[in-house]
């Protein structure tokens, strides 16, 4: 993942969140389970 948006934020123009993230609850893996964004290219 860190790969992915290192190539990919410098082409974007602009992020930002396109609705509620929601959160997976694990005592074993966290993080995101959803995350909607948008975005522009330059």
């Amino acid at each position: 993942m860190r790969i992915l948006w290192e190539e990919l934020l410098p082409h974007l123009a602009s992020v930002e969140l396109a609705g509620e993230p929601k959160w997976a609850q694990s005592s074993f893996v966290s993080g995101p389970k959803r995350l909607p964004i948008r975005f522009r290219t330059q």
